[in-house]
């Protein structure tokens, strides 16, 4: 290691004399390429823009691209402006707006340019942004990427050339398919050269293009932090990356010449803010319709989403009720509708403390103000973190963001300016199995943030608090707390009943004084004052959150027993309400909820009938719990949690309004029977909805909490031995047990298990099988009539199918079976008879298994690479592979429809591989599935619109037709 940092100060010194060297013979020429001239690249030009076009399907999933020319038309034109001073190359540079919460900017192979919505927010100038993509154009000019993909190829699976572009798409799937089979290393200066190489051409580049590089450093230092370094520091191996790249850029702006800079005008000031405004504020997809083989078009009497989030203005005259999709904001007198703001993922949204604002911001840190009176968005900001974060908080009057952060860093953002104000360096830095648990945690659950600490600002957004008990098997118990005065930028000390509240959950009942949970000591829990905690009142109070009514003296405690929210008032010092949804706000005497019915409703405390009661318009779809499609494609059942419907696809109209169910089937006797979750005195059941007279009928009752409802199928796994008095031992032992709105399942062993299969029309049990060594994990498919079992192929139960079978022991051998392969069987559902099986190779986990689909001889596998694998049972091998993340699957007519990027749906021929149609939608597909064998294909959206297509005219150029 010592010889290489004694060699970097020559080569760094070296290089910047070849550029040098370059301009006195040409003055205007960018400088050479030296470092990457002689590194292997075994892609063409047009074989690299096909591996980047593979690359940007992959990871469609994880990078939203904003594929629309209105946001990208404007990075186009400054990246062809720093392009005509680069070397020359038949690369196509393309340029993409990317929504993602990083402040970051990449470039794939063959050209493909990302730069985040967020990066974007963070520049002050065009200036700025024309460095970050003259440093992207620099790495794609050299190559960078087709270089060290030449190295991956190269030693994984020893390829060094290939035929075509289908070649390269081809030879990516199996990179992929065998990543983790051997560590590629590179030289520990590699990165470090690829950086340099592509500052230098693209300083040069950026420069010559007219832009200021003066500007650029500066954004560089605000950054990265980076400062000038000499060769002193480079020579002893201690300057940082940044700091060596920024003495780089400083030393290409000196050789410049001035006659090498183009002098025509670029776009001014304004015409840089107004598009980052734009970009900032855009909220489509980008896509414009592609409908061919469209037969029928139905918008459907809509079904509105669940409430998630009741608020008072502090005044009293307003109200906002969010859904899943946006923000309504209401007058209280008179009770009804003002103007709803649209936002996808966004936070609780609030008022300002003066009420005449409200404040929305969502999981990319995305800072929206809008005014009540005007009804309009009056100020758009993007906080931009560049650490990335777990956790986040607005304060009340919009102008602050509490980031708790990646790198263990607790900071505040002054929101207007992005600029932080406080920071607590490393406030607490998780362990590697905290850090591997809270990653786990997010994708699993899908959620925007992680709820690691409490933090709150003060009702004034005087103060912000911060608190966790901290503890696990190395560090022993650790109590972080943190009080900080913002007019100040200054931390504040606290009393230790203030932590002792921070430590378990608390709320701001003024900005002196603080309601919570005494740790364990319930009983000791009470009011405190604010920041020295001082005891104010004593009671007993217990609960994971706590909201302060805007006026009169109650706090909504969430979860509480037997409900979801319970209104405390601390002077009578007792609940005086419960609700079983925890969407509910109190102001004074009066509190609003959502009634069964999807209505929201006003009250006064005391009375049973509400004071107004108001109907909101319809929102788009959130998550669907199920759907399912009638045989002849005639009718539509699906819910989301709270509701259910069911629809005439001929008409758009909703016959059956419902409360949610969780599963559900179109019978042959034309009823829908669904499994409709306990609620309130209502046991569990399967129901049956029929569409002709208009009523549901319940049905068998479901005893067993573990058993889910796939179309016509319900399936339980159990314990062999009966878990339920040690359950209910358990559970007797919990002195206040947490609401839940509905029962969990019982947790099942990984062995020594029994599956169960019933009827859900008859409740009939089909058959069932008992796993004594490893229970499967199983997938359903309703549509296909099919069930598939998969096993590590490493399990004991895996090996001891395998070995009764002569066929499979071969294939076993031959494979010579590593971590990460699978072994799967096919069930029929109706008789539990095995009708195939199946060896699955992951080149030693280098993908695994997300989802798992049998229909006729294909067994199609969802991966985590965001890829559709389609494989032959019968033969055992593989036959296509396609990047997306769903799919739905005709084996008639041997077509997959996959869905990867937003509002587009692409259908495939199975047996060539090539591309039959693509459909665009202009918003997101919430359902896409085949009905008649294949003939026609049915998607919805989630604006609640049902389309149905043609698949015979998939393919042709023939106008579209509506009916």
């Amino acid at each position: 290691m010592r010889k290489s940092y004694l060699f970097l100060p020559l080569l760094l010194i070296s290089l910047m004399f070849g550029a040098n060297a370059a301009s006195a013979q040409s003055e205007c020429q960018p400088p050479a390429i030296i470092f990457n001239n002689n590194a292997q690249n075994i892609f063409t030009e047009q074989q690299e823009m096909a591996l980047g076009e593979a690359m940007v399907e992959q990871l469609q999933k994880n990078y939203r691209v904003i594929d629309d020319e209105s946001v990208n038309a404007y990075l186009q034109s400054i990246g062809d402006r720093i392009s005509r001073h680069l070397p020359k190359t038949n690369l196509k540079f393309r340029f993409y707006v990317v929504d993602l919460p990083d402040t970051n900017a990449f470039a794939f192979a063959g050209g493909k340019i990302f730069v985040t919505r967020k990066l974007i927010s963070f520049t002050r100038s065009e200036d700025e942004l024309a460095g970050i993509i003259g440093h992207e154009l620099g790495h794609a000019t050299v190559r960078h990427g087709a270089i060290d993909f030449s190295k991956y190829f190269k030693q994984i699976l020893n390829v060094t050339s290939f035929k075509d572009n289908r070649d390269v798409v081809d030879k990516y799937h199996q990179l992929i398919d065998k990543w983790n089979t051997k560590q590629i290393r590179f030289e520990s200066n590699h990165e470090d050269e690829q950086q340099l190489e592509a500052d230098r051409v693209a300083m040069y580049a950026m420069i010559a293009a007219g832009y200021d590089p003066n500007v650029f450093t500066a954004f560089w230092r605000r950054f990265t932090e980076a400062k000038k370094t000499n060769v002193l520091t480079n020579f002893l191996g201690v300057a940082k990356s940044a700091d060596k790249r920024l003495t780089e850029m400083i030393e290409v702006v000196k050789a410049t010449p001035a006659k090498c800079l183009d002098k025509s005008p670029a776009h001014t000031k304004e015409d840089y803010e107004k598009w980052r405004a734009f970009v900032i504020n855009y909220s489509g997809l980008g896509t414009k319709e592609s409908l061919n083989g469209l037969i029928l078009r139905r918008n459907l009497v809509p079904l509105r989403s669940d409430i998630e989030h009741f608020r008072f203005s502090p005044n009293g005259n307003f109200v906002l009720a969010q859904d899943n999709s946006g923000v309504s904001i209401l007058s209280r007198a008179p009770f009804k509708l003002l103007f709803r703001i649209d936002a996808e993922d966004a936070l609780p949204a609030a008022f300002t403390p003066d009420s005449s604002t409200v404040v929305v911001y969502n999981r990319n840190l995305r800072v929206q103000k809008w005014s009540v009176a005007e009804k309009s968005l009056i100020s758009t900001h993007e906080v931009a973190v560049p650490r990335g974060y777990w956790q986040a908080e607005i304060s009340p009057d919009g102008n602050t963001l509490a980031s708790y952060e990646f790198s263990g860093d607790l900071t505040l953002y002054d929101v207007a300016t992005n600029e932080p104000i406080f920071r607590e360096k490393e406030f607490y830095v998780p362990s590697y199995l905290e850090y591997y648990a809270w990653t786990s945690f997010m994708e699993i659950l899908e959620l925007d943030q992680l709820p690691i600490f409490n933090i709150k600002f003060s009702p004034d957004g005087h103060y912000f608090l911060a608190g966790r008990k901290v503890g696990d098997a190395w560090n022993g118990s650790r109590q972080e707390a943190i009080a900080v005065d913002i007019s100040t930028r200054k931390k504040i000390s606290l009393g230790d009943n203030v932590k002792k509240l921070l430590f378990t959950s608390f709320a701001f009942l003024a900005p002196d004084k603080i309601v919570g949970q005494y740790g364990k000591e319930l009983e000791k829990s009470g009011v405190f004052s604010f920041p020295s905690g001082e005891r104010v009142e004593q009671f007993e109070l217990s609960g994971k959150s706590f909201t302060k009514a805007e006026r009169g003296d109650y706090v909504l405690v969430r979860p509480v027993s037997g409900a979801a929210v319970g209104v405390y008032d601390l002077k009578a010092r007792k609940y005086i309400l419960a609700n079983k949804k925890a969407a509910l706000d109190v102001y004074e005497n009066y509190f609003i909820t959502e009634l069964r019915s999807g209505e929201i409703a006003l009250f006064p405390f005391g009375q049973k009938e509400p004071l107004a009661v108001l109907n909101l318009p319809p929102s788009p779809f959130g998550s669907l719990r199920t759907t399912a499609l009638s045989p002849d494609a005639n009718w539509l059942a699906a819910s989301d949690r709270s509701r259910g419907a069911v629809w005439n696809l001929q008409t758009g109209e909703r016959v059956l309004h419902i409360r949610g169910f969780r599963g559900s089937y179109f019978a042959p006797d034309g009823l829908v029977y669904a499994d409709f979750p306990k609620q309130e005195k209502n046991e569990r059941t399967i129901a049956a909805m029929d569409t002709r007279n208009l009523d549901v009928v319940p049905g068998n009752p479901v005893t067993d909490k573990n058993m889910r409802q796939y179309g016509q199928f319900l399936v339980a796994l159990k314990d062999m031995k009966d878990q339920t008095a040690k359950e209910e031992k358990e559970k007797a032992k919990e002195k206040n047990p947490a609401y839940v709105e509905e029962e969990r399942e019982k947790r099942v062993g990984t062995r020594e298990t029994i599956m169960e299969v019933r009827d859900a029309q008859t409740g009939a049990t089909l058959w069932t099988r008992q796993f004594n060594e490893e229970t499967p994990r199983y997938f359903v498919s309703p549509a296909r009539e099919t069930m598939t079992l998969a096993w590590e192929l490493s399990s004991k139960a895996a090996k001891n199918i395998i070995k009764t079978d002569a066929g499979l022991s071969a294939k076993l051998s031959a494979m010579q079976e590593k971590t990460g392969d699978f072994f799967f069987q096919i069930l029929d559902p109706k008789t539990g008879k095995v009708t195939g099986q199946f060896l699955l190779e992951t080149g030693e986990g280098s993908f695994t298994v997300r989802n798992a689909t049998a229909a006729g001889d294909y067994l199609v596998i969802a991966d985590d690479e965001n890829r559709i694998l389609i494989y032959s049972i019968s033969q055992g091998r593989l036959l296509q592979r396609f990047f997306g993340s769903r799919a739905t699957i005709s084996p008639t007519t041997s077509l997959i429809a996959i869905a990867n990027v937003p509002g587009r749906i692409t259908v495939y021929d199975i047996a060539t591989g090539t591309e039959r149609e693509r459909l665009s939608f202009t918003k997101n597909i919430s359902v896409a599935q085949f009905a008649d064998d294949g003939k026609r294909l049915f998607i919805l959206t989630a604006d609640q619109t049902a389309f149905l297509f043609d698949t015979s005219k998939f393919g042709s150029t023939a106008p579209d037709s509506t009916k």
